[in-house]
């Protein structure tokens, strides 16, 4: 097989997996990962073979390539159909409990929804396309889906999560407004055990808090990899918050005892 034509395979390989993710990963969505959807093994090795098989002469394996290629490039967009959908379906099913939240989901889903109207009419072309067409297709899919579709997914993605974070905080927030209550009922507000745990508990809620903040304007900002570290920030100074809830709640009781 000649070395341009093993070049040209390998690309248009690559331009296709880059072009429609076409294993949906959470490192790539910020979601759990969906079923994998990946390009058919048996059209790739059919591909290869009609491009090394010396005894098929030009036309012959030019046609058969390109019918190769379309059915390869409708399998790629049917995978990024699938992807755009079961992001927007886990956004539309997102609960937004503040207005500025609700304008960021109703943003995001219009983002989506333009991917996947985007993708539909991409799909509808391939049956026209030629072959120097067909490798143009998937260079210009790969390209626009990492200048346009990439962004929005994870910007979708991370507010799914950002959102769902939202109860952890006031869950967080109602048990330290518990506590505040019964530490001063019970007159243990001059405990300096119990002091330390509740000002590090407080302070680990507000950096909680602080971060939570920051990833909202990152995406209202349209970035997605800023937001997402600030979950990540936000998530860790939780976690941190409920272990001194644990601790100062163990406190309280050894406290209590005669």
């Amino acid at each position: 097989m000649p070395k341009k034509k093993i070049v040209a395979l390998g690309l248009f390989v690559a331009l296709l997996a880059a072009a429609t993710g076409m294993v949906f990963a959470a490192k790539d969505t910020g979601l759990p990962a969906q079923a994998g959807c990946n390009l058919s093994r048996g059209k790739l090795d059919e591909l290869k073979f009609v491009q090394e098989n010396p005894d098929i002469d030009y036309v012959q394996r030019t046609t058969a390539e390109l019918k190769i290629r379309k059915a390869l490039l409708k399998e790629a967009a049917g995978c990024a159909i699938e992807e755009a959908a079961a992001i927007k379906s886990g956004l539309t099913k997102t609960e937004a409990r503040e207005p500025e939240a609700e304008s960021l989901k109703k943003q995001f889903l219009g983002r989506l929804e333009d991917a996947l109207n985007y993708y539909e009419l991409q799909k509808s072309k391939i049956e026209d396309l030629g072959l120097q067409g067909s490798r143009n297709f998937a260079r210009e899919l790969k390209e626009w889906r990492d200048g346009n579709y990439k962004p929005a997914a994870k910007l979708a993605s991370n507010f799914i999560i950002w959102a769902q974070n939202q109860e952890l905080l006031q869950s967080a927030q109602n048990r330290l407004d518990q506590i505040a209550s019964t530490v001063s009922i019970l007159k243990l507000v001059y405990n300096e055990d119990i002091q330390n745990l509740w000002r590090g508990a407080d302070q680990n809620f507000n950096e909680a808090r602080k971060a939570n903040q920051e990833a909202k304007l990152n995406l209202r900002a349209s970035l997605p990899d800023e937001a997402l570290n600030s979950i990540k920030s936000s998530l860790t100074a939780l976690a941190k918050t409920y272990g001194n809830l644990f601790d100062l709640f163990a406190g309280i009781n050894k406290s209590l005892k005669p």
